[in-house]
């Protein structure tokens, strides 16, 4: 059937397209036919996205010969700028996901050596001319920010990811120059920083992840650990470059927590970064405590009064003339002219 264009047939096409219900057992199948009978169509689009959004279902191999075709017909510096569409961020998207779920050290080999290395090497060939180096953006934008995939983090079947992350960092070296895109290397370090803090949780407090009534612990046990996660590395970042990156780090976070935790809305949000703050204030650092202070301000209005008192009092308690002075001036005006 998929070597047929089964689009010249309409009734068959709009049937198969818009079946009512499938059985769960054949929905990857029924979704591989269909994308690769429709390839050469828009609809190839729906089942691709379908892919994306159930790649830990989909046979990996199929993915992989996806993907491959995906790098070597497209990402290629004669066809890098003809017909792009938002769609290919989908075959971005399933590539960074797919390096992430590897469940042995051979296959985790396999997946960086047939998809990883080739996926940068053609990224790197591109031309380097204004028009192409936006598009090379937003396709390694796209990568890094579907890295953060809590699905294959929760994973108890998944190996160890950080060999993953050490050779995408090494790759994007050669493509982004570090000072010049600072903030996604930030970016990347606090998706690492997510993943110790899963995989950390999960083996101090797994029912939290089983339990949906252990929903509001989950956030509060998870925000708080991977607040001090943070609190930890930026006392190393200062360290090894200059200390005003604390500013540039508070930006990256502050933006950080809003695009990349779409779930977290509501109290959920407020709660979630609350408990990063309270975790960011127990490392018990000046610089970690200037961050929190960053984070509370830009968003204050998502957490619960609750929790605004108790944050203020460990702020206040700080015997250091900076974090007093950006008390002074930042928080207090803001957070009184809004509650009084």
């Amino acid at each position: 059937m998929e070597n047929e264009d089964l689009s010249k047939n309409t009734r068959l096409f709009i049937k198969l397209n818009n079946l009512v219900s499938l059985p769960k057992s054949i929905e990857s199948d029924y979704h591989i036919v269909m994308f690769k009978t429709y390839l050469k169509h828009d609809i190839h689009m729906v089942h691709l996205k379908y892919l994306k959004n159930h790649l830990p279902e989909v046979e990996k191999s199929f993915i992989y010969g996806v993907v491959a075709d995906f790098i070597n017909k497209r990402l290629n510096p004669l066809d890098c700028l003809e017909n792009k569409g938002d769609y290919e961020y989908n075959y971005v998207s399933i590539i960074a996901k797919c390096l992430l779920l590897c469940e042995s050290e051979e296959q985790q080999k396999y997946v960086l050596d047939i998809v990883c290395d080739p996926f940068f090497d053609a990224v790197q060939s591109l031309s380097p001319t204004k028009t192409e180096n936006d598009l090379i953006c937003k396709y390694l934008y796209e990568f890094i920010f579907c890295l953060k995939y809590t699905k294959a983090f929760l994973g108890q079947e998944y190996i160890n990811l950080l060999p993953v992350f050490e050779r995408i960092m090494k790759k994007l070296h050669k493509i982004l120059p570090t000072q010049e895109y600072f903030a996604k290397y930030v970016e990347i370090h606090l998706t690492m920083l997510y993943y110790k803090t899963i995989k950390q949780v999960l083996q101090i407090r797994p029912d939290v992840f089983e339990d949906p009534k252990k929903t509001k612990e989950c956030v509060q046990i998870v925000g708080k650990l991977f607040g001090k996660y943070i609190g930890f590395e930026i006392k190393e970042l200062v360290s090894k470059y200059f200390r005003s990156i604390v500013s540039l780090y508070a930006d990256v976070l502050q933006k950080y927590l809003q695009e990349y935790f779409v779930l977290y809305r509501g109290n959920n949000r407020g709660l979630f970064v609350a408990c990063v703050i309270k975790g960011l204030l127990e490392v018990n650092s000046t610089d970690a405590t200037i961050i929190a202070l960053n984070l509370f301000k830009q968003s204050y209005q998502f957490i619960e009064k609750s929790y605004h008192d108790e944050i203020l009092k460990i702020f206040l308690e700080w015997n250091n003339d900076e974090v007093k002075f950006l008390l002074c001036t930042d928080v207090f005006p803001m957070f009184y002219s809004n509650y009084n």
